[in-house]
């Protein structure tokens, strides 16, 4: 066989090599994206279930009952130093939890302050409290913190 005849051969097979070896049919598939479900009953993987608490409009994390969150604070300079000021006597006080360290106070833009989330003790609740209305005044406090013990 000649030279000629033999590159003719192989550039009639070389293209058929070439899709032989593309053909990913038989190549491995790429593990599943998915977030896999948990049985009935059971916490979910990515916590979605534990937060539902958090959803506009829940009870449990202590709402405003007109359905105010955090996102309605005040950005006015006087509503924001109620609220650090609020934040700064709470934090100042050694015996706080750290629970009610995290506490969302909210400071809205009339001036009313809420006071929401979870805390350990009912004598914490009222601590909150009390030194909440010391800095914006015992007529604009709402509290909506919830009991539950560590």
């Amino acid at each position: 066989m000649n030279i000629i005849t033999r590159a003719m051969s192989l550039l009639a097979v070389g293209p058929l090599v070439w899709i032989t070896a593309c053909d990913n049919s038989r190549a491995p598939t790429a593990p599943s994206t998915t977030t896999p479900t948990a049985p009935s009953g059971t916490v979910s993987p990515d916590g979605t279930r534990n937060n539902a608490s958090d959803r506009p409009g829940a009870r449990e994390t202590g709402i405003n009952p007109d359905g105010r969150s955090a996102m309605d604070q005040s950005e006015s300079s006087e509503h924001i130093k109620v609220t650090a000021d609020i934040r700064r006597a709470i934090m100042e006080d050694e015996s706080m939890s750290v629970s009610a360290q995290n506490v969302t106070i909210i400071t809205d833009e009339t001036g009313a302050v809420t006071l929401r989330g979870n805390v350990p003790t009912e004598a914490e609740k009222r601590a909150i409290e009390a030194k909440a209305k010391a800095v914006a005044g015992a007529a604009r406090v709402t509290n909506s913190l919830v009991v539950k013990p560590d």
